[in-house]
C-alpha cells in the first residue's frame, strides 16, 4: 500500500513538471522587479560577437555586446562590454550573434556575467517582464 501511495505521489509530481523542463530551468516565482536591488546592471544589449567552442557548455557564453539601453548601472548606450563565465556550464547564459537581450548582470574582475534565474533572455521573449521592469524603475528609480 505504501509503495502504491509513493508511486501515485511521484506520478502526480511528474504530471505537474513540464516535459521540456531541464536541470537548468528556473521556476520564476518572484516578480521581475525583485531582481532590481540585487542586479548591479540591467541592460538591453545586442550581441556583436561571440565565441563558438568545441566544448559545448562554453559555446556562446563568451560574448562582446553593445549596450542599447541602460535600465540600471553605470554604463553608456553604445558602450561595448565583454561577457564571460568563470565556470561555464550547461546552465550558463548563451548569446547568439545579432540577437538583442535583456540582461541582469554583475561585474567580475575584467568581465561581466549574467545572473542565472533572473529573467535575462531574448528581448522579444521577455517583453512582458521588460515592460513591468521599465514601469517599476520609472516609478521607483534605479536605486529601488
Amino acid at each position: 500500500m505504501q509503495k502504491l501511495l509513493l508511486f501515485l505521489c511521484l506520478q502526480s509530481i511528474l504530471m505537474i513538471i513540464p516535459a521540456t523542463m531541464s536541470a537548468c530551468d528556473c521556476l520564476m516565482v518572484h516578480p521581475v522587479t525583485s531582481h532590481v536591488k540585487t542586479s548591479e546592471y540591467i541592460l538591453v544589449v545586442k550581441t556583436m560577437d561571440y565565441e563558438r567552442e568545441e566544448f559545448q557548455p562554453a559555446s556562446g557564453v563568451r560574448a562582446t555586446v553593445a549596450v542599447l539601453e541602460v535600465l540600471k548601472g553605470n554604463v553608456s548606450v553604445g558602450q561595448e562590454m565583454r561577457f564571460d563565465a568563470d565556470n561555464p556550464s550547461n546552465c550558463s547564459f548563451r548569446f547568439e550573434k545579432d540577437k538583442v537581450y535583456l540582461v541582469f548582470a554583475f561585474k567580475k574582475k575584467d568581465h561581466f556575467e549574467v545572473f542565472h534565474c533572473s529573467f535575462s533572455g531574448d528581448r522579444q521573449l521577455v517583453e512582458k517582464q521588460y515592460r513591468q521592469l521599465k514601469k517599476y524603475i520609472r516609478r521607483k528609480g534605479t536605486s529601488a
